[in-house]
């Protein structure tokens, strides 16, 4: 089966390019707010709000990790991040299907953006994103038990739903009146986006103002990155775009596209006076993460078309992707690599007395018998 291979080259991929998932590790918010609410709040931490939304899957995880001694944490965290990479992987390659499917997957550990999401509990919402999209334009191959649980699990983890709402609407729509069908994931997104935007409204999560807006230059910008930056990125995109107008799943891509470019333009509205982090590179991948995924899931939905059009588009467009984001980012460790390490030794050491546990990305803990308490929060 294909999507066997796709999860074996994505994970395959993915620890070739981030080797510090292993000795596993912690990463921000991992423990700061899931692992220490799953703690003192127990299943009610499942309907904590953290950044203005909810998170089911790594409270999920967080919760599963109590099961087990606390000093196996890390490593309870990072079997879960592997089964929903693997997962989502799988989702993509059966939606996809054949060869192009198999590297589709691999689109969530090539995709540019990729080096701060991948590889943490904390940061799997922008997996699961491009994933449940997908699922819900172009669900083939998954029975419709595992696409509500997906969706089920990826609507509710993350403020996605919100951005995609319209194309999750359309498909809603479409299917029922053109096949007389109900398009399960689209129907739990758009049941689940209304949640996460009242949750957004309650508890927001913006950033201090720095300067003047600058919203046409920043729109530019995050485009530029998603698809490799420079002139290379106006002919992945424009490559893309062509694909659109040719082919059997020609709307799919058009619906994959409209929610990228929707998507960019909430994080414009958001970061337009902050944006000196789309400048330096800090911290700031992820805003463009899930834009890189889709532009390679588009190149590679194009590669399946029939016509020599869209699949030539396709396949240069994907070249151009993948080379792109290797030449700039390479195979070398991630900037936090070795950090965070000794969790096991901490844990132990807190029975005695109160230990302070530091790890990536420069956050700190407070450890007394095997309780998490909050000591540092990021500069």
């Amino acid at each position: 089966m294909n999507w066997i291979a796709s999860v074996i080259i994505t994970l395959a991929i993915l620890y070739l390019r981030a080797p510090d998932i292993w000795p596993a590790r912690f990463w921000a918010e991992d423990l700061y707010a899931f692992l220490i609410q799953a703690q003192h709040d127990g299943i009610f931490s499942l309907f904590q709000s953290y950044a203005g939304y909810l998170h089911t899957v790594p409270r999920l995880i967080s919760l599963a990790s109590l099961a087990f001694p606390i000093r196996y944490a890390p490593e309870v965290f990072l079997f879960f991040v592997l089964f929903f990479t693997g997962w989502s992987a799988s989702i993509i390659a059966r939606s996809i299907g054949g060869f192009a499917g198999i590297l589709a997957g691999a689109a969530l550990v090539l995709a540019n953006g990729w080096v701060e999401p991948i590889g943490s509990v904390t940061n799997l919402q922008w997996l699961l994103a491009p994933t449940l999209l997908l699922l819900a334009i172009r669900a083939g191959g998954i029975s419709k038990a595992e696409g509500i649980v997906f969706a089920l699990l990826a609507s509710t983890s993350g403020p996605f739903t919100i951005a995609f709402a319209p194309a999750y609407l359309f498909v809603l729509a479409n299917d029922f009146l053109k096949r007389r069908e109900i398009n399960a994931p689209a129907l739990i997104a758009v049941a689940s986006a209304p949640i996460q935007l009242i949750e957004v409204m309650l508890y927001p999560n913006n950033p201090t103002p720095h300067g003047g807006s600058d919203a046409a230059w920043l729109f530019g910008r995050i485009l530029e990155l998603s698809a490799g930056g420079g002139l290379v990125a106006i002919l992945a995109i424009a490559l893309c775009v062509i694909s659109v107008f040719f082919g059997t799943h020609k709307l799919q891509r058009a619906l994959l596209i409209g929610s990228s470019l929707l998507l960019t333009a909430i994080v414009v509205a958001k970061f337009r006076h902050d944006t000196d982090i789309f400048i330096t590179g800090l911290v700031a991948d992820r805003y463009w993460y899930v834009q890189g995924v889709i532009w390679l899931l588009v190149g590679l939905s194009a590669v399946r078309e029939s016509g020599p059009i869209p699949k030539i588009a396709g396949a240069i467009a994907v070249a151009i992707l993948v080379t792109s984001n290797i030449y700039a980012s390479g195979l070398s460790p991630r900037p936090w690599f070795n950090a965070g390490g000794g969790w096991a030794d901490a844990v132990e050491q807190s029975y005695s007395s109160p230990v302070r546990f530091e790890y990536a990305p420069d956050w700190a803990v407070r450890l007394e018998s095997g309780v998490v308490f909050r000591d540092k929060y990021p500069r």
